[in-house]
């Protein structure tokens, strides 16, 4: 398959597996609200840039993940452990009066991107369906940069919508 096509695929999935509603999309949607565009759109690139990361990441080690049995058995445990985590955090977080509002969306884009654990396991089961098809090469870096690009903008274009 084309690095094209690879583009145009990885950049689809990303938008339709981004639009369900969720913290980073009620966020952005949240700064359009606000009418703050300039940290709408460094929110967007942050988390583009994000997005790029996990699919690369989750590009590069599906295989690894699926072949060493105690991650693959574990893996919704560590999940489970994450969330919680996350969930204690953001309550505290919430609790406590915000002092200062900051005007770049560019690092709370980037840390609330970062601490999303359904991109990796959504990436590889796309780039596992993609794999299976034959339209991905997990070995060759140029489709692996092509696919996390495509990843990374079609979650930007989403944000930004």
């Amino acid at each position: 398959m084309s690095l094209v096509a690879v583009f145009f695929f990885s950049a689809v999935f990303s938008f339709m597996g981004s639009a369900p509603p969720g913290v980073l999309n009620m966020y952005a949607f949240q700064l359009g609200l606000q009418k703050k565009k300039t940290a709408a759109v460094r929110f967007a690139l942050a988390v583009g840039i994000s997005e790029f990361i996990f699919a690369w990441i989750a590009l590069r080690c599906a295989h690894w993940i699926v072949s060493v049995p105690a991650v693959a058995r574990y893996f919704h445990y560590m999940t489970a452990a994450v969330l919680t985590i996350m969930g204690i955090a953001m309550l505290a977080a919430a609790s406590r009066p915000q002092t200062k509002e900051r005007k770049s969306g560019f690092r709370k884009g980037l840390l609330l991107s970062l601490l999303n654990p359904m991109v990796v396991p959504f990436w590889i089961g796309i780039s596992a369906y993609m794999q299976l098809r034959g339209w991905l090469r997990a070995e060759e870096f140029i489709d692996v940069f092509v696919f996390a690009l495509g990843a990374s903008l079609g979650v930007t274009a989403l944000q930004l919508t």
